[in-house]
């Protein structure tokens, strides 16, 4: 059987045949994989807050911040002197270095955005139940 000398599909490149692709183009998909959509709307919500515990986010404090925020249907971060912890990950609160009187701005998205940033600052709000 005689087939033309075409490459292995493997080698191929993609082509999305409604446009040409340009290098720097993303996925719409991959984009929007980033934001919590609901009702066609995305919510952010941010407060600021500042750290009234002597010993600032160590272990406890930080994993306290950890199992709350998994409580809600958002995403929360906190922001530190120019850097940003993930609140799902107790090593990533903990290095962002907060000591007390240190501002800390806490970023929470989607669905349940404004009550799990409540929740959070709440925390800071009590010292962590650390003050005597």
């Amino acid at each position: 059987m005689d087939r033309p000398n075409r490459q292995p599909r493997a080698l191929r490149p993609l082509r999305d045949p409604g446009r040409e692709r340009r290098p720097g183009d993303r996925a719409p998909e991959r984009a929007l994989g980033r934001l919590n959509l609901h009702d066609g709307r995305v919510d952010e919500v941010v407060r600021e807050v500042v750290v009234v515990n002597d010993q600032g986010l160590h272990a406890r404090p930080s994993n306290a911040v950890v199992a709350t925020a998994a409580g809600f249907d958002a995403q929360v971060f906190l922001e530190h002197d120019g850097r940003r912890a993930d609140a799902a990950s107790i090593l990533s609160v903990m290095t962002l270095g907060a000591t007390k009187g240190a501002k800390v701005r806490i970023v929470a998205r989607g669905p349940e955005a404004a009550a799990a940033a409540a929740a959070v600052a709440a925390l800071f709000a009590d010292g962590f139940a650390e003050l005597g």
